[in-house]
């Protein structure tokens, strides 16, 4: 069956990155937002402002029906991700793809409450998405393998390059690369290091385009929090958010996002 028709649930940096590189591709694209004001916000982030024109939008749940895959892409946690799991759930057809762009939380739990669940699995794209080429998809013991198999050669058309993973916190690229973005903030608060210091190093010493304290600013120390605190609940406290990203937390210092983290903008 081809793929044609694309539903995305989420307003936010990456659900309007994944909308874009749909459409990008020629795909039909509707996006779900629960207010205008998200869906306006959404447009304005657009890289290739003549696809904007072409997405189409809804704050009706009910407009996804008949889509061929429907992708979450809201806050990271798990008690959200579950509501919505169940809503998909309930207006997918029995050969949709129903996919989260999850980047910590196994698949396991956020459709623990679905009834149907071979055609659940994970497609995590990585901040920027129409850069990146990597995308993980997580399955979970539960996939068929034509949902598999469907979702491998969609990620192909993209020009991406599919990377079949486990369904455990974290998958693969997260649990690597945050606990190397959460030591590098930890380096700063004990002032072992100066900010630039850091990200230098990682960017001549590993060639890596920019240095962790930058990608923290760019995925948002919001974000950046929520996912360790998922995998410290599921892998344990060497995942503990770093007492400098709590800080910032509190102070609203999310990154690029509110034009000041690590960096300002």
């Amino acid at each position: 069956m081809e793929i044609k028709e694309i539903g995305v649930v989420g307003s936010g940096t990456m659900g309007c990155q994944i909308a874009e590189l749909f459409l990008k591709y020629g795909f039909d694209v509707t996006l779900f937002s629960r207010t205008q004001d998200g869906i306006k916000s959404c447009l304005t982030r657009f890289k290739q402002k003549e696809l904007a024109g072409k997405l189409k939008t809804t704050t009706n749940f009910e407009d996804l029906k008949g889509k061929d895959l429907l992708i979450e892409s809201v806050k990271e946690d798990a008690t959200i991700k579950q509501e919505i799991f169940e809503k998909l759930d309930k207006i997918a057809e029995n050969n949709t793809i129903i996919a989260s762009n999850t980047s910590s939380i196994p698949l396991n739990t956020i459709a623990k409450n679905c009834e149907n669940k071979h055609n659940i699995l994970g497609l995590h794209f990585s901040n920027p998405v129409l850069y990146m080429r990597m995308v993980e998809i997580v399955k979970p013991d539960f996939v068929s393998e034509e949902i598999l198999n469907r979702t491998v050669e969609l990620v192909k058309k993209l020009d991406k390059e599919p990377i079949i993973v486990k369904d455990v916190p974290g998958f693969l690229f997260n649990r690597i690369m945050f606990i190397m973005l959460n030591e590098a903030a930890n380096v700063l608060y004990e002032r072992i290091a100066t900010r630039d210091e850091i990200d230098k190093i990682m960017m001549l010493g590993a060639a890596h385009p920019i240095g962790p304290l930058k990608i923290i600013d760019l995925v948002g120390v919001d974000v950046t929090v929520d996912i360790l605190k998922n995998l410290q609940k599921g892998l344990g406290n060497k995942f503990a958010p770093s007492p400098i990203l709590l800080q910032m937390l509190k102070e609203n210092k999310l990154g690029k996002k509110t034009k000041k983290g690590f960096y300002e903008y």
